[in-house]
This record gives structure tokens, C-alpha cells and sequence, in this order.
């Protein structure tokens, strides 16, 4: 097992582990201590102690508001509760994995926040190097390939990645009979929208083309965490903040949907993302319908989005996000 593997396992089991000179005392239950445990911890005791004391020297790192909110919805206690921000890919192709673990490990290297070990509260960032990439190999070839991919989608497309985990991303290869399959997860905690376009991005660059270097970041997550900190002190902060203080009691409640069960008996909340694709001719024509009252399709979809939920849920939308007769002049109006 690697070294946040271990911690890990530890924690999720309910330990402490600290370092004490050349000692590592163990904190939680001892009787969930198993003799397994024990041996990993003896044979991985120079790394987890170097790991340990990187950690106890770190600088903390504020959370955002947002990363607050992700662990936030991890707690189980929560109706809905127990999950996290999370995606997960599913590529077909034809790697070298070693190669390939080289790029993942110069991303991990250039970007702080992929180095970052997450508690409640805050993150401590571990410097270069010291976090290791790993992409695991499965070579299924033979009668249980679709099985073990199966197997893996069940596992990996739905995780909570403990936040000991460093970094919170996880890839695996898999071969089969049809090919080789590599699968990504990654955790929102550390990987945004706009985060996930630049690790891709980067991750090519560096496997594609292993002498190259890219210009050094300007600013990283630490330190643009730390410079929006003395932000929230500030007299429009403290004014946006009693405004919506004030305001958030008067806000409609959300619209009553028709469930298909009762939100608070849902053990292990999973979702199922939905496609549609549109025809190119009706797409266009519903472009030109929304220039016409000056709204962009972004902004056209929203007040369709709206009138759907009108329909379902019988109530009225507010006026600031109803859509207006002009906008609905590019919306289907709904047969009931």
C-alpha cells in the first residue's frame, strides 16, 4: 500500500497517526487495530513519517466557501447527504502506462491543490515530490474482461473519496479483448469545471510530449485561498452578507416536484446523467428564435427550464426567474 493508501485505510477505521521523534503514535480504538494494519505501518514507516512531519510542517490552507459546501455534503446525517462533487471519465485507447504516469506525476508536481490533504478545517499542501502517482494496470484479457469493467464502473462512478486521499483523483487502465480502457475520477474539492479542461489538457501535453516545459504558474490555489481571506473583512462583503442574511427568509421555497420516493429514506443517493441530441436544423432555428428577443441560448434554455419546472410543480415562478412573453416567444409552449 502507498503511503496516503495507509492513512487512508487508518482513518477511515477511526486512528490518529502522529509522528514522535522516530515513532509513530496511533490515536482511535485499538481494538480495530488488525495485525494487516500493523504490518503495513511497520513496513511503511520511513515513508509515513517523512509524510507525517511534511504534513505537521505544512502551511494551512483556508477552504473556500465552496470546498466548505462539498464537505459539507459528505456528512451522511444529511437528507441526500453522503456524496461529493464528483466525475468520473471513461476513455477507450492505447496507452503507455508508464508514460502516462510520468504527465500525472508532472501535474500533481506543477499544481498545489491536487498536493493538498483536505480536513474540516482547512488543507495543508505537501510539497513536490512527495506525492506519487499511480495508475494500476488490470489485465482482464479473456471471459471476464466486461465483468471487471462493470466491476470497475460500480466502484469508481459513484465514490467518496476519503479526503486523506492525495491526490483526489484516481486512474486505472484496464485491458480486455476489445482494447485497453483507461478510467479517471476526480473529486470537486480539488477539480473545478474549468480545473478539469487545464488537468486534461496538461495531462496530453506532458504524455505526448515528455521535454516539455510549460511557463510557470503565476499564482497558486494557496495562495490566491490566502489573498481572498481579508476579501470577506471588507464593508461590501459585510453588506452582501446582511443583505442576504436578511433576504434569504423571503425567498420562495423550491418548487414542489412530484418525487419518486421519500428523499430521507434514500440510503446511497446515486445520479444518472440524461442526454438528448437536437436535430443541427432545430437548434439553429431555436438560436434565431432567442436572438430575435435578444437572449442568448444559454439564457433561452434557463426560461425553458423554468416553464418545465412550472409545469411539474404547479406553482408559480417568481418574476425574476420567470421568463418574459418576449422570451417565451422561442419556448415550446408545453401540452398538458
Amino acid at each position: 500500500m502507498t503511503t496516503p493508501a495507509i492513512l487512508e485505510t487508518v482513518e477511515r477505521l477511526g486512528f490518529t497517526l502522529r509522528s514522535d521523534g522516530d515513532a509513530i503514535r496511533i490515536e482511535g480504538p485499538k481494538d480495530r487495530l488488525t495485525p494487516d494494519i500493523v504490518s503495513e505501518l511497520k513496513i511503511g514507516k520511513p515513508q509515513i513519517l517523512a509524510w507525517l512531519r511534511d504534513l505537521a510542517d505544512a502551511e494551512q490552507v483556508p477552504l473556500t466557501d465552496m470546498q466548505t459546501a462539498y464537505l459539507l455534503g459528505r456528512e451522511e446525517a444529511l437528507e441526500l447527504g453522503g456524496v461529493s462533487s464528483h466525475v468520473f471519465h471513461e476513455f477507450e485507447g492505447d496507452w503507455d502506462i508508464p508514460r502516462l504516469e510520468a504527465a500525472f506525476q508532472r501535474v500533481i508536481d506543477r499544481h498545489d491543490a491536487l498536493r493538498m490533504r483536505i480536513a474540516g478545517d482547512g488543507a495543508r499542501v505537501l510539497p513536490r515530490g512527495r506525492v506519487r502517482a499511480q495508475i494500476p494496470v488490470i489485465d482482464a484479457r479473456g471471459a471476464e474482461g466486461e465483468a471487471r469493467r462493470a466491476a470497475i464502473r460500480e466502484g469508481m462512478s459513484h465514490q467518496v473519496m476519503h479526503t486523506a486521499r492525495v491526490p483526489l483523483v484516481e486512474m486505472r487502465a484496464l485491458r480486455t479483448d476489445r482494447g485497453m480502457s483507461l478510467f479517471v475520477s476526480h473529486d470537486g474539492l480539488v477539480i473545478d469545471g474549468l480545473s478539469m479542461c487545464l488537468f486534461f489538457r496538461e495531462l496530453v501535453t506532458f504524455y505526448r510530449t515528455p521535454a516539455v516545459d510549460l511557463p510557470p504558474l503565476g499564482t497558486g490555489f494557496a495562495e490566491l485561498s490566502r489573498e481572498m481571506l481579508p476579501a470577506a473583512d471588507t464593508l461590501p462583503a459585510i453588506r452582501a452578507r446582511q443583505y442576504w442574511q436578511e433576504a434569504a427568509p423571503k425567498l420562495p421555497p423550491a418548487p414542489a416536484l412530484p418525487l419518486a420516493a421519500d428523499p430521507a429514506r434514500i440510503d446511497r443517493p446515486a445520479s444518472e446523467r440524461h442526454t438528448i441530441r437536437v436535430a443541427p436544423a432545430i437548434w439553429a432555428a431555436f438560436r434565431a428564435a432567442a436572438a430575435e428577443v435578444g437572449l442568448s441560448p444559454s439564457a433561452a434554455l434557463g426560461a425553458a427550464f423554468c416553464e418545465v419546472l412550472s409545469l411539474w410543480s404547479g406553482a408559480r415562478i417568481s418574476r425574476s426567474t420567470r421568463p418574459s412573453r418576449t422570451a417565451r416567444r422561442c419556448i415550446p409552449t408545453p401540452s398538458r
